[in-house]
């Protein structure tokens, strides 16, 4: 979250619109390899999977039974 050290460019809440950006133009995609496409945009995998728990935690992302990431209206 951004605070005084830490800037809103650095934070997660700057990487959710990539995700959700994303999954809204695919129709469903695996979360390994929606990591592989925008892999450039973030430190680590764990960083990515801190923007997923953001996304899921807002509504916005829901894991279907096949495993698979789709976006939520």
């Amino acid at each position: 979250m951004p605070n005084k050290v830490t800037s809103y460019n650095d934070s997660i809440l700057s990487k959710l619109p990539i995700v959700l950006s994303s999954l809204s133009v695919l129709e469903k995609i695996e979360p390994t390899e929606l990591y592989s496409r925008l892999k450039t945009n973030f430190e680590d995998v764990a960083e990515y999977v801190e923007v997923l728990d953001c996304c899921f935690a807002l509504g916005k992302v829901v894991l279907d039974e096949d495993g698979k990431l789709a976006y939520v209206d």
